[in-house]
């Protein structure tokens, strides 16, 4: 059998055949992205009303990491510990709270708390996440560091909290489990829910989320009252901020991520052709510079 890649080999890079491949890719990537975002409300607003947060007791993992990784936390508690289908209901069990404001770059992305965790689940559940503690060892600040986020959460101990129930502001979202979903999260609803919430007045306010994988939704809830208990004893989030010395004015260094990008680029056939072909057009010109300067100097 010959491969495509074999019949097309001794076909030239420009060939207006081989344009139309790296077109075709390009525009089915540009498609699916497009779709992720629309299917994650990108575009869609926050509602926001008036419900009741349900309280009870929180069996939860304190995180210090960037939110997007929360649901993997979840899916751990969930699958891992617990050892349920990946297919069980999450929604109305597992929930995370989420103590700084992400959007406005107070807090770097690092340094992020968040806790996750099984709410009012039954007795024998909370026993058995408990009972890893026994079995885990904790790690010190230096093996932390070491160590991977996948191979981290694992390590991180339960914890016991007694949440109140309280009335709060609330919405639904869509949700789809997906990359761009948790930036979403990361970026439009925490920090939109939050600026709510301050500009009603609310001090230290935390957001609250349950998701539904079945339902592609996700709730979140603001609690209006007791909002100190939300902290499971935690500074708030101004506190914290302080704890670092100086404020974090930006959280992101797109410095770093335009050339990061850059070079995972090159590395995709669909721009890797045009990044490379527009590099060697500029070569000859940059050849022939530098042999002139080299001229000149000899002249000198």
């Amino acid at each position: 059998m010959i491969n495509y890649h074999e019949l097309t080999m001794g076909e030239s890079r420009d060939s207006p055949a081989r344009r139309k491949q790296y077109l075709v890719i390009c525009t089915v990537m540009a498609a699916a992205f497009f779709h992720s975002l629309f299917t994650s409300g990108a575009l869609a607003s926050l509602d926001i009303m008036e419900s009741t947060f349900p309280g009870g007791e929180f069996v939860y993992k304190f995180v210090v990491k960037d939110y997007a990784t929360n649901q993997g936390v979840v899916a751990g508690i969930s699958t891992n510990d617990l050892k349920r289908k990946k297919s069980a209901p999450t929604e109305d069990l597992f929930y995370t709270l989420f103590l700084d404001n992400s959007g406005d770059g107070s807090v770097g992305a690092l340094n992020q708390r968040y806790a996750s965790g099984m709410l009012n689940g039954s007795s024998e559940d909370k026993e058995t996440l408990l009972s890893k503690n026994a079995k885990t060892k904790k790690l010190s600040k230096a093996e932390q560091e070491e160590k991977s986020f996948m191979e981290l959460k694992d390590t991180i101990h339960y914890e016991t909290a007694t949440l109140p129930k309280v009335k709060a502001l609330a919405c639904n979202f869509p949700f789809t489990n997906g990359f761009v979903s948790a930036l979403i999260t990361t970026y439009k609803l925490v920090p939109g829910l939050m600026n709510y919430a301050e500009s009603q007045g609310l001090v230290n306010p935390v957001v609250i989320s349950t998701c539904s994988r079945s339902q592609s939704a996700c709730t979140y809830y603001v609690p209006l009252q007791e909002t100190e208990q939300f902290l499971l004893g935690r500074p708030d989030s101004k506190t914290y901020q302080m704890s670092f010395g100086e404020v974090q004015s930006r959280f992101i260094d797109w410095g770093k991520v335009a050339k990061g990008s850059k070079r995972f680029l090159k590395r995709l056939p669909p721009f890797s052709f045009f990044m490379s072909s527009s590099s060697s057009a500029k070569k000859p010109t940059s050849t022939s510079e530098s042999s002139s300067s080299t001229g000149a100097g000899e002249e000198l």
